[in-house]
């Protein structure tokens, strides 16, 4: 009977046991739930912008006034010291003054004088003075014939002749001698500008006469 007894009686270590695990999961439990934190409601303040208007274009305001009487013609006052009388008629003084009203013009530097330029004509070169007449033609000498002949002749810088022109001839034999004794022969002191050389035309007769 005895032993029935202690059989059926409960372990108190197993109760201890039993209620340690149960603690356990309570305290899971617990801790597994959520913290569930009140919700802060954040407010929000709207702040408007303005939208800057345009402001509306308004019509000017005209006065109106009444007409002011003609004025009357005044006679013209005399011109004072240091003035002096435009095209359009209006005084304008040369020396500035205050409060006038008369417009000052400035003073114009004085204009530099016109210089003429002087020119000097081309002359024959003394050293080349024998070689000025051509040689007689020998047809013209053996029909005995006397003649003339005038040119035209450019002188260059260097006093030669560049370029000659037929004027007229009484013969072109003539012609044909004195150009090809210019071009060859001539020389002259070229013309000078404001005493610098340059070329020139001159006018130049050559007469062709037999011997006595």
């Amino acid at each position: 009977m005895a032993y029935a007894d202690e059989k059926t009686r409960p372990n108190r270590a197993s109760i201890g046991g039993t209620l340690f695990v149960n603690g356990l999961m309570v305290t899971g439990i617990i801790l597994a739930v959520p913290d569930v934190s009140p919700i802060k409601i954040i407010h929000t303040t709207l702040i408007p912008i303005l939208t800057p208007k345009t402001p509306t274009p308004t019509k000017p305001t005209v006065k109106h006034q009444a007409p002011s009487a003609k004025p009357t013609p005044t006679p013209p006052s005399p011109q004072p010291a240091g003035s002096r009388l435009t095209n359009a008629g209006t005084t304008s003084t040369l020396s500035a003054g205050e409060g006038t009203g008369i417009a000052v013009l400035p003073e114009l530097p004085p204009l530099a004088p016109i210089h003429d330029s002087v020119f000097s004509a081309a002359r024959i070169n003394p050293g080349y003075a024998n070689a000025l007449q051509p040689l007689y033609p020998p047809g013209m000498i053996r029909a005995e014939m006397e003649g003339f002949a005038t040119v035209r002749v450019l002188i260059g810088t260097d006093g030669r002749v560049k370029q000659v022109e037929a004027v007229k001839a009484s013969d072109t034999a003539f012609l044909d001698a004195t150009r090809k004794q210019a071009l060859s022969k001539w020389r002259f002191l070229p013309a000078t500008r404001d005493g610098e050389p340059v070329e020139s035309w001159r006018e130049m007769t050559v007469r062709f006469q037999l011997p006595d």
